[in-house]
């Protein structure tokens, strides 16, 4: 099946927030929330059932993105193998908006992905990229965040998180959650 993505919001002069994004198929993403359910912090909300469980691969600010861009972005929509490989506890970074911790499912980074992550940086430009990208390029799926240093686990079984699956980068756009076009 050919995966194709298009262009999505208009031109104009107001910056947007782009993000190229790994979504994984329907069994996967009700598995991930699952689990969400499972693990999560303390006095924390699971995964939001209107949110879209994704791997960002790159996120960039721009006011548009361009035919070029489309058309080389749409060359590299294609199915890739992603590796899950256990869970994160991370608290925020300083500068982030009310600190707290995040809880996330870990994916290897692979040659495919950081391939993948490198083509996409190079048809966007680096001076637009809002991740962290290169050696700190750190694939994974957010699961939960708390400002309470408790999490629970809940009958927890390793299958999801030592599983390979398959997943299909999709453009988003980001609003009060992303929202995947393709």
């Amino acid at each position: 099946m050919k995966h194709k993505i298009k262009k999505i919001g208009s031109g104009g002069e107001r910056m947007k927030e782009y993000s190229l994004s790994l979504i994984f198929e329907k069994s996967i993403e009700k598995n991930i929330k699952d689990l969400s359910k499972k693990i999560k912090f303390k006095n924390a909300e699971p995964f939001d059932n209107k949110s879209v469980p994704h791997c960002t691969l790159v996120k960039w600010k721009a006011t548009s993105i361009t035919d070029e861009q489309m058309k080389k972005l749409n060359q590299l929509i294609r199915p890739v193998e992603v590796i899950f490989s256990g869970i994160t506890v991370l608290p925020s970074r300083n500068n982030e908006k009310n600190g707290g911790y995040w809880l996330e499912i870990s994916i290897l980074k692979t040659d495919q992905i950081s391939d993948l992550v490198k083509k996409i940086v190079q048809i966007i430009g680096k001076e637009n990229v809002l991740n962290e990208i290169g050696d700190l390029l750190r694939p994974h799926v957010t699961i939960s965040r708390s400002y309470d240093k408790t999490f629970l686990l809940q009958d927890i079984k390793p299958d999801l998180l030592r599983k390979k699956v398959s997943a299909t980068p999709k453009l988003g756009l980001a609003g009060k959650i992303f929202t995947f076009y393709g």
